[in-house]
């Protein structure tokens, strides 16, 4: 079970990451979610190897997706 400490924690991170942008769609909220998460995956890399294990980590999967496809795609919570 999670501590309170650590929810308050990850709010904040997530808040912090969120103040970037100029508001968040709920449209999008799961691609940010997503986005997030994956840069958490990296956080306690080193910075020399960060960049090279990020570009090795998104490149590996095969992207199938026209960028129109993703334009229209069906958002999560609608």
């Amino acid at each position: 079970m999670y501590q309170f400490a650590k929810i308050k924690d990850n709010k904040k991170r997530l808040k912090d990451f969120t103040d970037h942008f100029r508001g968040v769609s709920t449209k999008y909220l799961g691609n940010y979610l997503y986005w997030f998460k994956w840069l958490q995956y990296f956080k306690h890399e080193k910075e020399t190897v960060k960049g090279q294990s990020m570009f090795l980590h998104s490149a590996s999967t095969n992207i199938e997706m026209t960028l129109y496809e993703y334009r229209d795609r069906k958002p999560l919570f609608v």
